[in-house]
């Protein structure tokens, strides 16, 4: 689980290497048709991004504590840092815009062409900022799923709890019941042995009496 948890780690730092990179080279001194086609293939690479950072939650979660909550505080660091590159991404888009507008402003000639472009890089930009929403959204659906992944095994182990405080009781009420079963045994053979001796002594009374009337036969008859 740890190697699976230092790879994501490792392409995580590979990724967002790549990603900022790419914010350096293709999408802060491209045109407009460069710079859309490199700003979606950034925006893919961080959902991409996103998607390592999610799954470093859910393997993070598998732990117990307190090594749970080391790797949570790491996730939550690499969830910052996917943040700060789409802010790096937006101020990027945003720059260009601007210089987009200084351009419509300076050059009244070619102001349709830049107004194109213009409107080109807004649109740009609203789907640059519905695909950030959506990617939050995403990463809140996830969040709750897992949460309530977590409130279920956490009932789980509850109700194993409870089984195990009855099977307890279970075991304590059964030793005792079989320590009176033993006392009751103990009992019985008590009076068992008692009503052996009961008829040994019975039997030596009447054993006595016949003998004494035998010898009263006797002596008469003598």
């Amino acid at each position: 689980m740890m190697n699976a948890m230092q790879s994501n780690e490792q392409e995580f730092a590979e990724l967002s290497s790549h990603i900022r990179n790419m914010i350096e080279t293709s999408v802060k001194p491209a045109s407009s048709s460069a710079k859309r086609r490199a700003v979606e293939t950034v925006e893919a690479d961080l959902d991409e991004l996103s998607d390592i950072v999610e799954q470093m939650e859910l393997e993070a979660r598998e732990y117990s504590q307190p090594q749970r909550g080391q790797l949570l505080q790491r996730v939550e660091t690499y969830r910052q840092d996917a943040q700060v590159i789409k802010k790096e991404l937006r101020k990027a888009a945003v720059a260009y815009t601007e210089h987009l507008r200084d351009e419509l402003v300076g050059d009244a000639g070619g102001y349709d062409n830049e107004d194109m472009t213009g409107s080109d890089s807004r649109q740009l930009l609203l789907r640059d900022t519905e695909r950030i929403q959506q990617t939050s959204r995403n990463l809140q659906s996830a969040q709750r799923q897992a949460l309530e992944i977590e409130q279920v095994g956490i009932g789980i182990m509850d109700n194993l709890n409870s089984q195990r405080e009855t099977i307890n009781h279970a075991r304590t009420t059964l030793d005792e019941t079989d320590s009176n079963l033993k006392r009751s045994m103990r009992v019985a053979n008590a009076m068992a042995r008692r009503i052996v001796q009961n008829k040994v002594l019975m039997y030596l009374i009447i054993g006595s009496i016949l003998a004494l009337i035998a010898l009263i036969i006797y002596l008469k008859v003598t």
